[in-house]
């Protein structure tokens, strides 16, 4: 082989060697918590950023697990069936054939939020006592994902949680629901109190300066009138960001909900329209102020149809 011909030839493996690197160069991602303070029994959202640095398209499976650190040890969270693996949220998630997946495009990146949900018991992770104690909790997320059916561990960055201990108002709500032990002879978690339409009530009713009546306000869904008033109340007492976006889109969606009954039972197209005007103004405040993507887009999505609505859209389905 002559020199020009060695040359050529270490080139061309140093070309595909660099190109293979390149395409298979591993996923990183990036753990936020919204907010990283809160109390006993109230969860947190957490917002997952993954990276796609190769020169082609990366999966993740439908699996998270949360990995703890607190002064009593380490531990993996697990979910109200004491599952350490929790699914991803579906509606942010793809379809890989017939497997539930989301692929990260190449040199991009994709948001997973992991919120509260309608239930706003939505981050399974909460339904695990020990992360409603007081305390201080260093958290990290795993994901599983790869390339051409591979399969690699994907670990964020540590992420830390402070638990406060209760105080005020706050503090009443605690000791009323360790008079309840007889139901929870346990820490009171999330999905204890907020689930049971008895206690959220009695919060709002007895403690209605405290931060759980600001939760519980998301429970009172009997009908349009009384949600939104509810929405409405606890959004002027400034929750905390993400618990704000899961409310202003309910209580858009509350909204909308109220113009569409008014306009088929009352046929009333005036007022279905001004209904939808407070909706259109809800969903601008959420396009312009959340954090996680998924609302930004919902948001806009919902303000494209709303706009398109004429006097005559109204006056037509009446």
């Amino acid at each position: 082989m002559t020199a020009k011909r060695f040359l050529l030839a270490q080139v061309t493996v140093l070309l595909v060697t660099t190109g293979a690197a390149r395409a298979a160069q591993p996923m990183s991602a990036t753990l936020r918590l919204l907010p990283d303070t809160t109390l006993p029994g109230l969860p947190t959202a957490f917002l997952v950023t993954v990276s796609n640095p190769a020169d082609v398209p990366q999966t993740i499976e439908n699996s998270m697990q949360l990995a703890v650190v607190s002064a009593n040890g380490r531990f993996s969270a697990h979910g109200m069936a004491n599952r350490t693996n929790i699914g991803i949220p579906s509606e942010i998630m793809d379809k890989c054939n017939s497997v539930t997946c989301a692929t990260i495009p190449p040199h991009g990146s994709r948001e997973f939020y992991i919120g509260y949900g309608n239930s706003l018991a939505g981050n399974e992770f909460f339904a695990d006592e020990r992360l409603n104690v007081p305390g201080t909790y260093t958290l990290t997320m795993t994901l599983l994902g790869g390339i051409f059916g591979s399969k690699a561990v994907i670990v964020t960055n540590s992420a830390t949680l402070t638990v406060r201990q209760p105080s005020g108002n706050d503090q009443d709500v605690a000791q009323f629901l360790s008079s309840n032990a007889m139901a929870y002879p346990r820490v009171w978690t999330t999905t204890d109190w907020i689930l049971q339409e008895k206690i959220a009530y009695e919060i709002r009713a007895r403690f209605p300066d405290s931060t759980y009546a600001i939760w519980a306000a998301g429970t009172a869904q009997t009908n349009p009138a009384q949600a939104t008033q509810a929405l409405e109340a606890a959004l002027a007492k400034n929750p905390t960001p993400s618990l704000r976006d899961d409310f202003l889109s309910a209580l858009g969606g509350w909204l909308e909900a109220w113009s569409r009954h008014v306009l088929w039972t009352e046929g009333d197209a005036d007022k279905a329209a001004a209904l939808d005007q407070r909706a259109i103004a809800v969903y601008k405040t959420l396009r312009d102020v959340a954090a996680p993507e998924i609302y930004r887009r919902f948001a806009s999505e919902k303000l494209a149809k709303l706009e398109s609505f004429t006097p005559q859209t109204y006056r037509n389905s009446v």
